[in-house]
């Protein structure tokens, strides 16, 4: 039997309109549900206005769960990331919309290009209290290797229940650049009851998720959001990423596991 991974897709890029970036409701829906046709398991996006921008109006990314609900059972992962001037509340507000199963939960401030990604520890804190209340689970992001610290941290204080979901983030400027050894360190860092999967920003074939997956990856990510390039061409739509990188998996001897059997992974305490 072929092993299995869940693959999760972030399909909006950072640009704004062009190049094929699905920013209205329906053309969202409508390429969430090609990419879940071919195995896509977990939807993660922004609360984002028509143009592009985040934005604090979560009217828009409201309409686009609604109609991604009626197209797919995919599982829906809000993000509350991303840089802008929103506040803590406007930030984790997307989590509200009651088809969100998940929400990205940043565990560290971090040197962003130019700017400052701010995530105090005091934020985190009332993030997780919002997610607690709408019944929300965390995917705990990893930019840095004290940011796993810190989940250990808030783990230990009893503010994080299991199944513990760690994304690691790659090759952002200035977070971790990629490398086997620090991977393998940061698996050795995980708590138990935890799953883990990789992000690689700015990536131009699937070599390190490959790699990734060589060493238990759980989760693999890809979508304009992190990058559009296939094997050194643009993509001209998410779905094609999607079908390049399962080819490269089957033929490596993978499959895509299952939205129901990715839900119960990631939102089920074992």
């Amino acid at each position: 039997m072929a092993d299995l991974v869940s693959l999760s897709l972030a399909p909006q890029g950072g640009w704004g309109i062009g190049k094929g970036n699905p920013l209205d409701p329906k053309d969202l829906a409508a390429e969430i549900a090609a990419c879940a046709v071919q195995g896509a398991a977990i939807v993660h996006f922004h609360s984002r206005s028509t143009s592009g921008a985040l934005s604090a109006d979560i009217g828009v990314f409201q309409e686009s769960v609604h109609l991604i609900s009626k197209e797919t059972h995919i599982c829906i992962e809000a993000s509350s990331g991303g840089l802008s001037n929103l506040d803590d509340d406007e930030r984790i507000r997307p989590a509200s919309a009651q088809q969100a199963d998940l929400a990205s939960l940043n565990l560290g401030s971090l040197n962003f290009g130019e700017e400052v990604y701010q995530n105090s520890l005091q934020s985190i804190r009332y993030w997780i209290s919002q997610l607690k209340k709408w019944n929300v689970h965390p995917s705990l992001e990893i930019f840095d290797t004290g940011n796993i610290e810190t989940a250990r941290y808030l783990i230990d204080q009893g503010l994080l229940d299991p199944p513990f979901n760690f994304s690691f983030i790659f090759n952002c400027r200035w977070g971790m650049i990629y490398s086997r050894n620090l991977l393998q360190y940061l698996i050795s860092r995980l708590p138990k009851q935890s799953n883990w999967g990789v992000i690689f920003v700015g990536n131009t074939d699937f070599s390190q998720h490959l790699e990734a997956l060589d060493l238990g990856a759980q989760i693999i990510r890809v979508g304009f959001e992190d990058s559009n390039i296939l094997n050194g061409r643009e993509a001209l739509r998410n779905r094609d990423l999607v079908a390049g990188l399962k080819l490269e998996l089957e033929h490596s001897g993978y499959r895509f596991r299952s939205i129901e059997e990715t839900k119960r992974m990631l939102l089920q305490a074992v």
